[in-house]
C-alpha cells in the first residue's frame, strides 16, 4: 500500500488480456471496444487499471497495444500513470469519434466488433456504421470475472481488512445524537495516524 496507486501486477494484467483474447477468438470477433462512464463499466479498469472517471473507451485488437481514450484532457496525465500498458489519449470531447477512427485504422471496418460495457445507443449506432456486426461480450466478461486469481483474492483480503477496520472504528463511535460528520471524524483521524 506504499505506492501512490496500488496495482495489479503485469502478470495479472497479461492473464486478463489472454482470457479476453480467448473469448474474442471463441466468439469470432476481430476487435473489441470496451466502454465505461462515470464509474460504470468495470471492464475498462479490469483491463487497463483506469477506474473510469467521466468517459472511457478501450480499443483492443490482437497484436496491437490497447488504446485507452479518456475524457477530459486533465485526466490524461493521471491515466498514463495508472494505465501503463495502454496508449492513453484524450477523447477531446468527441465521444466515440476517435475510438472509431482507431478501430478503422486497425482494419475493423466491415468486421465483427465485440463490445463490453454500457455503450449508449447513439454511440452504438455510430459503431454499427463501422462494424459488419456488433457482438456483446458482456456475459462472457461477467463469467471471466467470476473466477478469481490468487492475486485478485489477495487484494480482496486487503480490501476486506480495510473495510472491517473502518466498520470497527464507526461502531466504536456510534451512539445516539452523533451526526454523520462526527461519526466520520475518527476514521479521518485514524487514517492520518496511519500515514505518519
Amino acid at each position: 500500500m506504499s505506492s501512490p496507486y496500488p496495482r495489479f501486477s503485469v502478470a495479472e494484467m497479461d492473464r486478463r488480456h489472454a482470457a479476453v483474447a480467448a473469448v474474442m477468438a471463441e466468439r469470432e470477433v476481430d476487435h473489441l471496444l470496451v466502454y465505461g462512464a462515470n464509474r460504470f463499466g468495470l471492464a475498462v479498469g479490469w483491463l487497463t487499471r483506469w477506474p473510469v472517471t467521466r468517459e472511457a473507451f478501450v480499443a483492443i485488437s490482437p497484436g496491437e497495444r490497447d488504446t485507452l481514450f479518456v475524457d477530459f484532457f486533465n485526466h490524461v496525465p493521471n491515466a498514463r500513470r495508472i494505465a501503463t500498458e495502454a496508449d492513453v489519449r484524450a477523447c477531446e470531447g468527441r465521444a466515440i469519434e476517435l475510438p472509431l477512427a482507431e478501430l478503422r485504422r486497425r482494419g475493423a471496418g466491415g468486421r465483427r466488433i465485440g463490445v463490453i460495457g454500457p455503450l449508449p445507443w447513439r454511440q452504438a449506432a455510430r459503431l454499427a456504421d463501422v462494424a459488419a456486426e456488433i457482438v456483446s461480450l458482456d456475459a462472457d466478461f461477467a463469467t471471466l470475472r467470476l473466477v478469481k486469481s490468487t492475486e485478485e483474492l489477495e487484494w480482496l483480503r486487503v480490501g476486506c481488512e480495510l473495510t472491517d477496520h473502518a466498520v470497527e472504528v464507526l461502531r466504536s463511535g456510534a451512539r445516539p445524537g452523533v451526526n454523520e460528520r462526527e461519526l466520520g471524524a475518527p476514521l479521518r483521524r485514524d487514517r492520518r495516524q496511519e500515514e505518519r
